[in-house]
């Protein structure tokens, strides 16, 4: 029996024997306005939606897990960072004021503040009896009700995590701002992973060369995070596709610790940052308010939501952070 081979797509539709009618009508895209048709059995009857299905935009914040303490009274945090002491060589004569043993030695401990930054409210208005018109039944009243007032929760996540994004974008933050990483083209992805290992090795030995404060401090490897946008993580992958620099497959940095995103600053002000690579402990977010009240109108039948959210989103100084941006060399 001879195997008839497929080559293209348009040999595969015929092999389907579709009415050509019914080819077009594929092709049509959903639209955004219900266009009723009459029934072909009852002409005065029009066909009607018989089935709703409500959807939603499926997102989680990945700084979420970075989060602190909720802050339940007051407005600021003191963060307070103890340098370690320096020694000097032990003798048994007095020989400088500091072998005094009455000498008092000043310990230069670092304290720095973070205050509630952001206060966001979101507004909601559903008028009840208008929605059940809407709607099929008592499941799509609910379900739709629902999707509405959930909409505020996910308005917050989304926000607070571009706002996220928009703190560590300061290049105030950085000992150094942001330091360039020359490559050639082509090279731009090996590049790239050259600078996150040479950081993420030295961040785990102790310095003061990688933190605002320029306290010596060092992080664990498992506490490093990457921060990275997703066009540069695409290179990186696609450059190391078939080697060990592929970030998915290498081990020295876990995947769980890779955020992606699409462009850091915000939308009035865009950087130039490529990847962060920072201590997970050096993140402050904490929330003071989270809440969702409304009122009613009696005279015109509608709920008011208001929706709050209040929160520190900071970086405490005296932690590793290094930003990099990718600059091609001529």
């Amino acid at each position: 029996m001879e195997t008839k081979v497929l080559k293209t797509n348009s040999q595969f539709i015929s092999m389907l024997n579709l009415p050509s009618d019914t080819l077009t009508k594929l092709k049509e895209l959903q639209g955004d306005e219900f266009k009723p048709v009459a029934n072909e059995f009852l002409t005065e009857v029009f066909n009607k939606v018989v089935y709703q299905v409500v959807s939603r935009i499926d997102f989680q914040n990945p700084f979420q897990k970075f989060e602190g303490f909720p802050i339940e009274y007051g407005s600021t945090i003191e963060n307070i960072f103890v340098p370690i002491p320096q020694g000097y060589d032990y003798s048994k004569l007095q020989k400088t004021e500091k072998e005094n043993p009455f000498t008092i030695f000043q310990n230069d401990v670092k304290s720095y503040y973070a205050t509630i930054n952001y206060e966001m409210q979101y507004p909601l208005t559903i008028f009840y009896p208008l929605l059940k018109r809407a709607v099929l039944a008592r499941y799509g009243f609910e379900e739709l009700s629902r999707a509405l007032i959930e909409s505020l929760g996910r308005a917050k996540d989304i926000d607070k995590y571009r706002a996220t994004i928009a703190m560590i974008s300061n290049s105030e933050l950085y000992k150094n701002g942001v330091q360039e990483v020359s490559y050639q083209d082509g090279e731009e992805g090996k590049q790239a992973i050259f600078k996150i290992i040479d950081t993420l090795t030295a961040y785990q030995i102790p310095s003061d060369k990688f933190n605002k404060a320029e306290v010596e401090t060092s992080t664990k490897e498992n506490k490093v995070v990457l921060i990275i946008k997703r066009a540069l993580l695409n290179k990186i992958n696609l450059e190391f596709l078939t080697g060990v620099y592929n970030l998915d497959k290498v081990n020295f940095l876990p995947k769980s610790n890779i955020i992606v995103v699409e462009e850091f600053g915000d939308h009035d002000t865009p950087s130039d940052i490529d990847f962060i690579l920072l201590d997970e402990n050096g993140f402050d977010i904490h929330t003071a308010l989270n809440d969702t009240e409304f009122i009613y109108n009696p005279r015109g039948k509608y709920f008011n939501y208001f929706s709050n959210l209040w929160a520190i989103i900071s970086f405490k100084l005296f932690a590793n952070a290094q930003a990099y941006k990718m600059t091609q060399s001529v």
